[in-house]
């Protein structure tokens, strides 16, 4: 943890005694060698037998860990109403079957986690990192698409450990869809987030408006007439500002251009429209008429995104060719970033002042240390400077029984025992003779 508010190039430096990289605090918790001994034989999972492989899976050595700290985080904290469900990365570029590549996100190779968070908060819930194929077996609904399943299995999850019900979920386009929003009416909940226009089931107006859209590029790329002709109706293009809403049994689609066409589905918003004030390129601002399902996604969406971004200020992030060390690590930023929520959250109920991100993490470091230091282990003693006493006109008398090795490893056969000691000296010290001729 300290060691990710305090940056060296390698783990050697955070040791290093001389020199402009001297810091007594890492010394004085760990030698160099225990802190290397416990690191390179960390493991979260016990060996399986060498005959018995039935077990073995693609996420079998951090699956024991994923699910007592996942259930741990829906124990501590139920969320409030709005919720948001998106993907992080766990930044990793080995030699793994499931790395994922997402060039729109900031860590655009590693492991995909498909995480669950509080809007208000951005405290996280629930994740399921991604392992291929075995994890999208272990879902629920295997008839439905994975996009709708993973959403299902992350709610389900939540209701059956804090009772979640009647939440509001908050998804991107890549998840959206009539269907899955038919599901979560099914168990309660309510969903909203941008959608695509070639979607199964949505209204046909929308297919329609997705026709004009392609057209209206197509035809300004042509620079040909902006009116279309699709199935057999005339119509024209959005004009900025003009909102349209298709309404099928309990959700609307929403379609309102700005810079471009918005499709936003909703089971819990209507076609309301709201007021917000804009800021221009020049610094001024102006009002702007959106629907309140556009504002309402906006303000809502974004609760992974910030636990994205708190787990990243003080992230302990080294070059590992072990993938279960990135996820580990992952958890335990998870951890300590719920930690810190959760710890304001009842500084607000006791009317006292929350306190920032990196006071908190000093707090628990000095908590977790108390008042350990390691002990400091005194150099083993020269022979001119115990209580071997030192030829200063004694008679040493040399005497026979005690065993010792005398061993010269830069020669071969330089191996040798010696039975002969000091009987004068205190310690009664094991000689070494030597070849005499």
């Amino acid at each position: 943890m300290n060691m990710s508010l305090n940056e060296k190039p390698t783990i050697d430096h955070y040791f290093n005694q001389e020199g402009l990289y001297k810091q007594d605090f890492f010394t004085a918790m760990f030698t160099r060698r225990r802190f290397y001994q416990i690191y390179r034989s960390f493991h979260l999972a016990p060996p399986l037998p060498p005959r018995d492989r039935s077990l073995k899976t693609r996420g079998h050595k951090v699956q024991n860990i994923v699910d007592h700290v996942a259930r741990k985080f829906r124990e501590m904290f139920s969320p409030k109403e709005d919720i948001s469900i998106d993907e992080s990365t766990i930044g990793f570029k080995g030699r793994i079957i499931f790395k994922m590549y997402n060039p729109q996100k900031p860590t655009k190779w590693g492991i995909r986690v498909y995480t669950v968070a509080d809007s208000a908060t951005g405290y996280i819930v629930g994740f399921v990192p991604y392992f291929g194929k075995p994890t999208t077996d272990s879902l629920v609904r295997p008839e439905l698409p994975f996009t709708s399943r993973i959403i299902l299995h992350l709610m389900q999850k939540l209701q059956s450990d804090c009772g979640a019900k009647g939440r509001h979920v908050f998804t991107d386009r890549f998840y959206t869809s009539p269907n899955l929003a038919s599901e979560l009416l099914l168990i309660s909940t309510h969903t909203t987030g941008t959608v695509m226009a070639n979607r199964q089931n949505l209204p046909p107006e929308v297919s329609l408006l997705l026709q004009i859209i392609v057209n209206f590029y197509w035809t300004y790329i042509m620079k040909r007439i902006l009116f279309y002709q699709v199935k057999g109706k005339q119509t024209k293009k959005l004009k900025k500002g003009e909102i349209l809403a298709f309404k099928k049994k309990n959700t609307i689609v929403i379609a309102w251009k700005d810079k471009r066409v918005v499709l936003l589905l909703s089971t819990y918003h209507g076609a309301a429209t709201a007021q917000s004030m804009r800021y221009k390129a020049d610094g001024t601002t102006e009002e702007v008429t959106k629907p309140v399902a556009v504002l309402n996604y906006t303000a809502k969406m974004g609760g992974v995104d910030r636990a994205d971004h708190y787990c990243a200020s003080y992230n302990f992030s080294r070059k590992s060719k072990k993938w279960w060390h990135k996820v580990f690590f992952w958890i335990l930023e998870v951890s300590i970033l719920n930690a810190y929520l959760l710890f304001n959250l009842v500084q607000e109920k006791k009317m006292a002042t929350p306190i920032s991100h990196l006071k908190f993490r000093e707090q628990l470091m000095k908590q977790l240390i108390g008042d350990w230091r390691t002990p400091v282990t005194k150099k083993r003693p020269r022979s001119s400077e115990g209580d071997i006493n030192r030829m200063d006109g004694l008679f040493h008398k040399l005497g026979k029984g005690k065993r010792a090795v005398c061993s010269d490893r830069n020669k071969p056969g330089g191996r040798k025992q010696s039975g002969i000691f000091c009987a004068t000296c205190t310690s009664n010290p094991a000689l070494c003779p030597g070849d005499f001729p």
